[in-house]
C-alpha cells in the first residue's frame, strides 16, 4: 500500500501545475492596423478561447497554430459561440464581439493575426486551458443546402454564392484521363494558381468523388463560395468537371 501511495504521489508530482504551469492563462492584444498578431505560448495547453470587442471597422482575423516553436504556422479550425460553424478566419462585422474556441492540443504556438484593417481599435484575448476539449460544430438541421448545378466547370472560377455561405457537399465527375483538383475559395475574385483555396477535392482519372449533403457542412466561407477545377493542386492549369456542389 505504501508503494502504491508513493507511485501515485509521484504521479501527481509530474502535473503540469508541479512545474508552475498555470491551468488558466490569458493573454490580451490591440489589432489597430492589418499586420498585428496576438502570439501566445500553447504548450502543455489544449484549448485557446479567443474574443475580439470595441468600436473597430474592417478587421478580418485568422487563427493559426505552431508546433516548431513559431517557425511554421498553420491554419487552425475555431468554433465560433454564437453560431454553428467552424472557420479558420472572419471577416468581422463593425464594432461585433464574437468569441471562438481553438484546439491546441500538442501545438507549441498559437496566434490570431490581422489581415485587414479600416479603423478603431479591436481588443483580442486569448484564454489557454488544459480542459481536454476538441472545439466540434453541431449545425442543425434547418441549415440545409440548396443545390447548384456545375456542368462541365473549366476555365475561371465560378462563383456560386457572392455572399456568406456553406458548402455541405459534392457529387462530381472526372471525365478526364488524369486527376483533377476540385478547389474552393472564399472569395468572388480568384486568380488560378494565387489565390489560396480554403477546400481541394481529388477526383482520380475517370473517377467519382459523392459527398453527399448532410446537416454538417464541409466549410464556412464568410465572404462568396468560388468554385474551379485544375489539374494540379492549387495549380492554375484549368480542368474540368460536372456534377454538383450542395451548398447553402
Amino acid at each position: 500500500m505504501k508503494k502504491i501511495c508513493s507511485l501515485l504521489f509521484a504521479l501527481l508530482l509530474l502535473t503540469p501545475a508541479a512545474f508552475g504551469q498555470n491551468p488558466r492563462w490569458t493573454a490580451s492584444g490591440t489589432i489597430t492596423n492589418a499586420s498585428t498578431s496576438v502570439t501566445v505560448t500553447s504548450r502543455d495547453y489544449a484549448l485557446a478561447t479567443v474574443t475580439i470587442h470595441g468600436t473597430h471597422a474592417g478587421v478580418t482575423l485568422v487563427f493559426e497554430f505552431s508546433d516548431d516553436s513559431g517557425t511554421t504556422w498553420y491554419q487552425d479550425q475555431c468554433v465560433r459561440s454564437d453560431t454553428p460553424i467552424m472557420e479558420n478566419s472572419e471577416a468581422v462585422a463593425a464594432n461585433a464581439t464574437l468569441e471562438w474556441d481553438c484546439g491546441v492540443a500538442a501545438s507549441t504556438n498559437f496566434r490570431v493575426r490581422s489581415t485587414a484593417y479600416t479603423s478603431g481599435s479591436a481588443t483580442v484575448n486569448i484564454t489557454l486551458t488544459q480542459d481536454q476539449i476538441e472545439p466540434a460544430e453541431t449545425i442543425s438541421i434547418g441549415n440545409q443546402a440548396t443545390s447548384v448545378q456545375i456542368l462541365s466547370q473549366a476555365g475561371a472560377a465560378t462563383t456560386i454564392k457572392t455572399s456568406a455561405g456553406m458548402v455541405f457537399g459534392a457529387s462530381l465527375v472526372n471525365n478526364n484521363a488524369a486527376v483533377v483538383y476540385v478547389e474552393f475559395f472564399n472569395t468572388n475574385s480568384v486568380t488560378l494558381g494565387t489565390t489560396a483555396p480554403v477546400l481541394v477535392l481529388v477526383i482520380p482519372a475517370s473517377g467519382t468523388l459523392n459527398l453527399g449533403p448532410t446537416d454538417t457542412g464541409l466549410i464556412y466561407n464568410a465572404t462568396a463560395i468560388s468554385v474551379a477545377a485544375v489539374t494540379a493542386y492549387t495549380g492554375s492549369t484549368v480542368g474540368s468537371v460536372t456534377g454538383s456542389v450542395f451548398y447553402k
